[in-house]
């Protein structure tokens, strides 16, 4: 079965808004994937903003989030884009 998922994770101070922006061959993410919050794989834009007592700890929560995905649907890791505080993990098999 094909599997792909691209999400987008913005950093700011003490916060994290992390969207959806491609998915298929994929069941709902469910709890403790990630960061403990019930989360669904959906495409219409929305964005889900987490914040955070520091900046490490934020960015201790985006890689938790990297590892649960790849564990959990993918054993393998994602290719990583970056530019400035924007990070697209993009997984596919």
């Amino acid at each position: 079965m094909n599997k792909k998922l691209k999400i987008q994770f913005w950093k700011a101070e003490h916060a994290m808004a992390i969207q959806v922006l491609e998915h298929y061959g994929l069941e709902n993410v469910h709890n403790d994937v990630l960061y403990g919050k019930a989360w669904t794989l959906n495409t219409n834009l929305n964005l889900d903003i987490s914040y955070f007592d520091s900046n490490t700890e934020r960015d201790q929560n985006l890689q938790m989030t990297l590892n649960n995905i790849t564990e959990e649907f993918f054993k393998t890791s994602p290719r990583i884009d970056e530019c400035g505080n924007v990070i697209i993990a993009t997984w596919e098999l």
